[in-house]
């Protein structure tokens, strides 16, 4: 397990910008000045120390707070943010609350359909991995409103269902 302090020993972290920096080497594909890491294919950006990969943002609160928490969320959704601004300490339930809306959406809004069978917008949401049902309604302006209602009864994120 890294510590605060060897991290430190190893790289410089802007706080602002979310970008580490190589400060000391210890093999020749590390050159000092140079920005440590890179994407894991994910969004997400990592940084090798000792033949180990760790989330860099995993390491920015490290870094900063001197601790690794279970669950990180990047508060705007961008998953190679690492400013410590973006960054918060959440549980599982919590992080879920701030998710992008999945491209298979075709109404544009998380947890409204249309049915065409019925012929009338429905409206859900999953609270605790359990799905309720909001309703059916003739308008989609209707099903959205409730479902926006339930979020925020329910807690979510004012950022969950973004496109990006």
């Amino acid at each position: 397990m890294i510590t605060q302090e060897y991290l430190k020993s190893r790289l410089d972290y802007n706080s602002v910008t979310g970008v580490f920096v190589w400060i000391k080497n210890k093999s020749n594909y590390v050159k000092i000045g140079a920005v440590a890491g890179g994407d894991t294919g994910m969004g997400y950006k990592r940084i090798m120390i000792d033949g180990v990969n760790y989330k860099s943002h995993r390491l920015a609160w490290l870094y900063c707070y001197g601790d690794l928490p279970n669950m990180i969320d990047h508060e705007d959704g961008n998953r190679s943010n690492n400013a410590i601004y973006n960054l918060r300490d959440v549980a599982s339930i919590e992080n879920s609350r701030n998710m992008k809306m999945y491209s298979t959406n075709t109404s544009g809004v998380v947890g409204v359909r249309f049915d065409k069978k019925t012929k009338k917008w429905h409206s859900r949401i999953s609270v605790k991995s359990k799905s309720i049902y909001l309703g059916q309604y003739f308008d989609k302006e209707s099903a959205v409103n409730a479902r926006r209602e339930a979020e925020v009864k329910y807690g979510f994120h004012e950022n969950h269902g973004r496109l990006k």
